[in-house]
């Protein structure tokens, strides 16, 4: 049996961000994943864990495989490494695999940008990008489809700083170094960092910013502190999910004493959200299965 294998750079090459948006965008008006859709699963093993993340659309089924390994730095591979492996609905015969580090790329940049455009952004905002990782670029990218006057990326280290700048570089993505100050004038926000405690408090955000946090799928981490969650227009992937591993949600409905959600992701994209006024809004993701076979569809119907 062989298949099809979509390398990082031919998934890059074949999907631009907003087709990727595009995608998750059809995904929940026309095929919107069931309520009690299947949830991350988290397997130790001796030097680190896997994660298995499968999906069922109308026509297919998919999983993607990843592990994670702390040791792999020393080594000068990846720590996040797999694969995501599309099949058949009816057969499930297997028809493809992908890189999966590069499909979690962009479908977590796609998820984030398609929040902040069904959330009201300003015109030609000035973006604010905290992290300098992976998905600091990913997201630097997908940000493109805001039609940004700036993005101002605010890393926590200089080695990061100079990173990300040369990264950008070779991709052609236009992106200035900025610092913390610069948060307090973002029209949007777009947190992409591995912190476990709040990197954007409250008093730095405008009533207007649009915020994302999605550097964490971990109960006990958040990006984001308890008075911006409780003031702010509050949406995410899903109700379930995110009161179960979002530790921006359950930490801040711990101390507040009441939910904070306002709405998830489908209700968004399909209008049920109504003017905000004068809050900030928050999109906390923790990614999951759907947006990955969202992506991956996308990705083999246009290369048919």
């Amino acid at each position: 049996m062989s298949t099809d294998h979509w390398t990082a750079a031919r998934i890059r090459s074949a999907l631009t961000p907003g087709a990727a948006i595009a995608a998750l965008a059809h995904r929940l008006k026309n095929d919107p994943p069931s309520t009690d859709r299947p949830t991350r699963t988290h397997i130790p093993v001796t030097t680190g864990e896997l994660l298995l993340m499968p999906d069922e659309s109308a026509d297919f089924v998919g999983v993607k495989i990843v592990s994670v390994s702390a040791l792999n730095g020393a080594r000068g591979i990846p720590a996040i490494q797999g694969l995501y492996v599309l099949m058949d609905a009816d057969t499930l015969t297997p028809i493809a695999t992908f890189n999966a580090a590069e499909l979690t790329l962009m479908r977590t940049s796609a998820v984030s940008l398609l929040a902040v455009t069904h959330l009201d952004p300003a015109p030609s905002p000035h973006v604010v990008i905290v992290g300098s990782g992976p998905q600091a670029l990913a997201h630097a990218d997908a940000a493109q489809v805001l039609q940004p006057q700036r993005i101002s990326i605010v890393a926590r280290t200089p080695t990061g700083e100079a990173r990300i700048m040369a990264a950008a570089r070779t991709r052609d993505i236009a992106l200035e170094i900025g610092t913390s100050d610069d948060l307090d004038i973002a029209d949007v926000i777009l947190c992409c960092s591995s912190s476990s405690t709040p990197v954007v408090r409250s008093e730095q955000v405008r009533n207007h910013a649009v915020v994302v946090a999605m550097g964490t799928h971990d109960p006990t981490a958040r990006e984001l502190d308890t008075a911006l969650m409780a003031r702010a227009y509050v949406v995410v992937e899903s109700r379930v999910v995110a009161q179960r591993e979002a530790g921006d949600i359950v930490i801040a409905e711990a101390e507040l004493g009441h939910s904070v959600i306002d709405l998830d992701l489908e209700e968004l994209v399909n209008g049920a959200g109504g003017s905000r006024l004068t809050q900030p809004a928050v999109f906390k993701s923790v990614g999951e299965a759907w947006e990955d076979l969202s992506i991956v569809r996308a990705l083999v119907s246009g290369s048919s």
